[in-house]
């Protein structure tokens, strides 16, 4: 028979990490409905490594509830839940699957973690609890890729052609004008009025009179091209027949960047770990209770 301080652990390890879990796919949902996947927000990283730390810590002192088949519930279902809470206003059908995939493999993540309590003689943190960590973090990697695909059709389509204006669109701007004015000037008078075919179609594409003794040529301070939407309706029109190719790939992409951030996360949790466990017993959070148990092992 558990004791209520037994119980109000429990509940309060279930609600942190019902609303640690919440936060943080909210925090991805945001982002993806943003859609800006090619600018790093510095912020924002360090919230998720923060946010994933804090799960893991959370899951790491649920060790003090397992038991009875009590593993498999304390954190694999409020997760689960949460993400659900998450992504069926996207699509119900969506959340329904993914929340179910959640609950399982962290179910799973948590057998063999407690498959391995049971092989050592000594707790061991970062043995015991790696699989079951790294698995945690890994689900909300797949979460991030399973919003793109919800989430991109629905409330932002994707412009990839604005996105790689608003990267190179300045640059290139620049320099077009730079290049322009170093031709202009170097060009003896006389013969601004010949102008070839392919430059008249160069200078109607950028939208720049055809006429080489315009002011606008003749005075470069006058020269103002924008380039932006040049670049993005060229690389629309090279994407166009890959579009149906453009959320998945955007998934996976999204997928490498949380893994990415799911890494330095279990780098600093595997480094901060065993300082938990001594505060969680420092103020009487957990206790240590030693047990007699029959090793076995084979011998000739």
């Amino acid at each position: 028979m558990h004791t209520p301080a037994y119980y109000i652990k429990t509940v309060t390890i279930v609600v942190l990490t019902f609303f640690q879990t919440y936060l943080l796919s909210w925090l991805i949902l945001d982002y993806v409905s943003k859609g800006n996947f090619f600018s790093f927000d510095t912020f924002f990283a360090l919230l998720v490594i923060f946010l994933m730390v804090l799960i893991s810590w959370t899951f790491s002192i649920s060790v003090g509830a397992w038991g009875n088949g009590m593993q498999y519930l304390v954190v694999p279902v409020p997760t689960g839940m949460a993400m659900f809470m998450v992504l069926a206003p996207q699509n119900l059908t969506y959340a329904v699957i993914t929340s179910a995939a959640v609950i399982v493999m962290l179910m799973y993540d948590v057998w063999k973690s407690t498959k391995l309590r049971d092989l050592l003689i000594k707790f061991e943190p970062t043995i015991i609890l790696k699989f079951s960590t790294n698995g945690l973090l890994f689900l909300f990697s797949v979460f991030a890729g399973v919003l793109v695909m919800v989430n991109t059709g629905k409330t932002h389509e994707l412009n990839l052609g604005k996105q790689t204006a608003d990267l190179v669109g300045s640059a290139l701007d620049s320099a077009i004008q730079t290049q322009i004015k170093n031709t202009l000037q170097g060009t003896p008078q006389g013969y601004l009025s010949q102008v070839d075919p392919s430059v008249v179609n160069m200078l109607e594409q950028f939208g720049l009179p055809t006429d080489l003794n315009d002011p606008a040529f003749t005075n470069p301070q006058n020269l103002g091209i924008d380039t932006k939407e040049i670049v993005e309706s060229q690389v629309n029109a090279l994407i166009e027949p890959y579009k149906n190719f453009i959320k998945p790939v955007m998934a996976l992409l999204l997928f490498g960047i949380f893994q990415f951030y799911a890494y330095i996360a279990y780098l600093i949790f595997s480094l901060t770990v065993n300082g938990i466990y001594w505060i969680a017993k420092k103020i009487n959070f957990l206790r240590t209770e030693i047990i007699q148990v029959d090793k076995e092992i084979l011998k000739f």
